[in-house]
């Protein structure tokens, strides 16, 4: 069976008045059964890439004021790139998978109170 994630944001405040983006929609040839709610503990936590992904949708804690950091096992040696900002909104990141990717590394400069979502399609 197919899956699809869709993701629809708007940006209020700017000098520029409102900004909407989406709906940008992801369409997979599986679902695949894989939602990992995880509580992120200081430095590296994890989470293995369920076969026949083709994307993930990480989110964190609304108000996380830790800074987290991705990579995965294809560039597990660098430092990695910020997901979150310190800001009180809801945190998210979106990207595929690409060939060779088996692991979600996410480095906390601390704990994490609550839990992290990752999805899979």
């Amino acid at each position: 069976m197919a899956g699809t994630m869709t993701y629809i944001g708007m940006a209020a405040g700017l000098p520029g008045g409102v900004n909407v983006f989406g709906p940008v929609t992801t369409t997979a040839n599986n679902t695949i059964p894989a939602r990992f709610p995880l509580a992120l503990l200081t430095g590296d936590n994890t989470v293995d890439i369920p076969a026949g992904s083709t994307s993930y949708c990480i989110i964190l804690p609304q108000g996380t004021t830790q800074t987290v950091l991705l990579r995965t096992n294809l560039n597990a040696s660098d430092k990695g790139v910020p997901i979150n900002s310190t800001a009180a909104q809801l945190p998210w990141t979106k990207s595929d998978v690409v060939t060779g990717m088996t692991q979600l590394i996410l480095n906390c400069s601390g704990d994490v109170p609550g839990f992290t979502e990752v999805d899979f399609i």
